[in-house]
């Protein structure tokens, strides 16, 4: 198993600025409404910023904004921004739940009336709490197989389950004592961070803990899906439906070359090797709060690759719908 790509330590003036500049570049544009950040920076050097722009509704914006950010910018932003248009942003909160949107620029949108039922609320927190563990698993067994762990990224996305548990109401189990571990490193990372071995370590109990953990919750609870099957998450990536939790690997074994950057051999592995995974799947098969949420994620996607095709839609973390 091989570390890289771990955190360089940016300031939160730094942050603060890049967050400044990008609304600056954004508000020339006529079709720009407001923009808003999602949470916080907790830990700078680690942390990423995820930025929301709200559109006119039809209107078009053709500005890339990752393609004018510097090199110590983009490590900031490690994915494009979001985009929605104004009226989509307004229903927001019928279909996401536990997001802290921060006003930086425009008029704050004010929000359509949440008029959920307790039954679907417990629908929606289940459904995309399940989602984002899901997620989490397949690129567990992705970066298990390459032996190639992206640190950072795995500083960012395990901090993320905190809520994924929350949402599930699970407050005591082995993997969250391990999420917990991680958290509490990350909050001293620039100062006292653990060794390698004891990062080594602590991967290969949480990937077995989050399997077992996914096996158990999908028993108990139903990963729904409204999209034809298998699921295509990238080139590499296919999700078929089945009973149980399966998993098969083609491809390159893992290597290493010495002097060849490692990020050049993890794109090699993402060009050549396929990942097919079995995971058990609910089609949506009546009109409710899931298969309405989904109708709006469709919506989403495709009105942002029609108007504003370089921002990211607000959709879920697996293309179920």
């Amino acid at each position: 198993m091989r570390l890289i790509e771990f955190p360089k330590f940016y300031s939160r003036d730094f942050y603060e600025s890049s967050v400044a500049l990008m609304v600056d570049r954004l508000k020339k544009f006529d079709s720009v409404v407001a923009v808003y950040q999602i949470g916080s920076v907790s830990v700078p050097g680690i942390s990423d910023l995820d930025m929301v722009v709200v559109f006119e509704d039809g209107k078009n914006c053709n500005f890339n904004p990752l393609s004018v950010l510097s090199e110590s910018e983009r490590y900031l932003f490690i994915h494009s921004l979001f985009g929605i248009n104004k009226s989509h942003f307004a229903h927001l909160n019928n279909y996401q739940l536990q997001i802290n949107y921060n006003l930086c620029y425009g008029a704050a949108i004010d929000w359509n009336e949440n008029r959920l039922s307790e039954a679907d609320a417990e629908l929606l927190k289940t459904q995309i709490a399940l989602e984002y563990l899901v997620k989490n698993y397949i690129t567990s067994e992705v970066q298990s197989i390459n032996k190639l762990i992206k640190v950072r990224s795995l500083l960012l996305e395990v901090n993320a389950l905190k809520y994924d548990f929350q949402l599930l109401n699970i407050t005591t189990h082995p993997l969250l004592s391990l999420v917990n571990e991680l958290i509490e490193w990350r909050k001293t990372w620039f100062e006292s961070n653990p060794s390698k071995i004891e990062i080594k370590n602590w991967v290969t109990n949480y990937f077995a803990e989050l399997k077992d953990f996914i096996i158990a919750i999908l028993n108990d609870h139903s990963l729904f899906n409204d999209t034809h099957l298998p699921i295509k998450f990238s080139n590499a990536i296919k999700v078929h439906t089945g009973n149980s939790i399966k998993f098969k690997f083609s491809g390159l074994s893992p290597f290493y070359i010495p002097g060849v950057n490692e990020k050049l051999i993890y794109k090699a592995f993402q060009k050549f090797n396929k990942y097919e995974f079995q995971i058990p799947l609910q089609k949506v098969e009546r009109d409710d709060i899931i298969k309405s949420r989904f109708q709006f994620l469709r919506l989403l996607q495709a009105d942002a690759a029609r108007h504003f095709p370089y921002f990211q839609p607000l959709t879920s973390v697996m293309p179920l719908y």
